[in-house]
């Protein structure tokens, strides 16, 4: 099983497990927070949360602030349960930071629209699970407006690969197998390509390995930026130590031992294989033999104030409503169909248990045996629904005309029309309540395909969305 695979049936485990319990934290974790009349000004946001979490929990948090979105990051050790989920410590930890965060949000002159609360296993680097709460959501549930098992599938809980730790790694590693002299692992372990887009500079560094020996590459400094999707450039500087080999004693090498280098890597990370992509030296030996600094490559000038890259490897996003509605969607969706299906499965059970018990005591006859075959056929699994995401195409410019799209990914397509008319028609009924339930009209037509294929699977325009029953 894939890490990404343990980690889907955690992140299952976890939402099914400790439900009542996080439910009842949550309840009395947001009755405190609408009871607490302390105010906590926007510019003191940030401290308050990180000392209520501090002086009343005994949790160091990181809390960052980006536009109407606050995120909150803790980390921990054995944080996930391989049969539960979330062990207990750590569903009391998210409730204690629930509770620091909701009071901070609904007692402050901050116009906050979303927290978002992200755990870390230090078992598990790069692996983040998210819970993202819409502030409005808390307000109508303090109103009653909410009801407590409506309130907790408003919670968004999700899991991502964090690039700025990933990439972290990556580089890390690069230089471990650069100190032993393992070139060939350092660049087939850690690029898209056995050769990837090396600077010509780098090489001379990479052909000097088979000179030296006692070589080791101490990281003094290291700072990230995510620059796109997946994509995050490294800055390095790095002490290069080393003896030269036996007959290589006057070579003229590139950069003396002792030398502090600064290195930038550009990383991609996808789902959880970090790859360097390309690394830029920035200094090279000048004419007169001394050191001379090299400028940022062209294609990252914008982002050659490393003095303003972030200290951590704390990525929060600011999170937009229409994102929410669509990842509130596609979660519910998912979980509506493992719903159904595990119904489907006990009804199934519970029909095979009968004919068995009746088989023992002689009373299947051939009309029952039928009857109780019919009934179960119409409960066996005809698909296996992977998972599912959705997003908003804007299909003109005026923002009014938006296509909601909803792509879902098989390991076992629908085996007939009926059960594929059956899952459009339960998508379609999810998308209406979360759209009802939010208040959400900017879309003109919803489309639903299947991610494998590409193939256009339904498309329904806002009217028969509406309507869906």
């Amino acid at each position: 099983m894939t890490k990404r695979n343990r980690l889907r049936k955690r992140r299952s485990n976890f939402i099914n497990a400790p439900k009542v319990v996080l439910i009842c934290l949550l309840f009395i974790v947001l009755f405190q927070a609408g009871c607490d009349k302390h105010s906590f000004p926007k510019a003191k946001v940030i401290s308050s949360v990180k000392q209520m979490c501090m002086d009343e929990y005994n949790l160091d948090v990181d809390v960052k602030v980006i536009g109407k979105t606050i995120g909150v990051c803790f980390e921990a050790d054995d944080l996930i349960d391989t049969k539960k989920g979330f062990n207990e410590k750590a569903v009391e930890h998210l409730g204690n930071i629930l509770l620091s965060v909701s009071r901070v949000c609904l007692s402050t002159d901050a116009d906050f629209e979303f927290y978002v609360i992200i755990a870390k296993d230090r078992s598990m680097p790069g692996i983040e699970v998210l819970f993202i709460r819409h502030v409005y959501d808390v307000k109508r549930f303090l109103l009653g407006s909410v009801s407590r098992n409506d309130f907790f599938n408003r919670l968004l809980i999700d899991y991502r690969f964090n690039s700025l730790l990933l990439a972290r790694g990556a580089v890390t590693k690069f230089f471990s197998s650069m100190s032993s002299g393992d070139f060939k692992k350092a660049l087939s372990s850690y690029s898209s390509k056995n050769m990837p887009g090396f600077s010509i500079s780098f090489f001379r560094v990479i052909f000097e390995l088979k000179m030296k020996k006692d070589m080791h590459y101490k990281i003094e400094e290291l700072k990230m930026k995510p620059i796109k999707d997946g994509a995050t450039l490294v800055f390095c500087k790095v002490k290069e130590t080393y003896s030269s080999k036996e007959g290589y004693e006057k070579s003229d090498f590139l950069f003396p031992s002792g030398t502090i280098n600064d290195y930038l890597f550009l990383v991609e990370s996808k789902q959880y294989s970090p790859k360097i992509q390309d690394v830029f030296p920035l200094f090279k030996k000048g004419d007169t033999g001394k050191l001379e600094k090299l400028p940022f490559p062209e294609e990252y000038k914008q982002y050659e104030n490393v003095d303003n890259w972030p200290d951590k490897d704390f990525l929060v996003e600011e999170i937009s409503f229409s994102d929410f509605i669509a990842d509130q969607v596609a979660q519910r969706i998912l979980r509506k169909v493992q719903e159904t299906q595990k119904e489907h499965k006990e009804k199934k059970g519970k029909i095979q248990k009968q004919k068995s018990w009746r088989n023992n005591l002689g009373l299947l006859s051939d009309e029952k045996q039928e009857e109780l075959d019919n009934e179960s056929i119409k409960h066996d699994k005809t698909y296996h629904l992977d998972s599912v995401k959705a997003n908003f195409i804007e299909k003109s410019g005026n923002g009014k005309n938006r296509l909601f799209k909803i792509d879902m990914k098989f390991k076992d397509f629908p085996k007939d029309e009926a059960s594929l008319e059956k899952l459009k028609g339960l998508s379609m009924k999810v998308v209406k309540n979360v759209f009802n339930n939010y208040q959400y009209k900017n879309f003109s037509e919803v489309i639903i395909s299947d991610t494998n294929t590409g193939k256009l699977l339904g498309s329904f325009d806002q009217k028969a969305v509406l309507e869906a029953k």
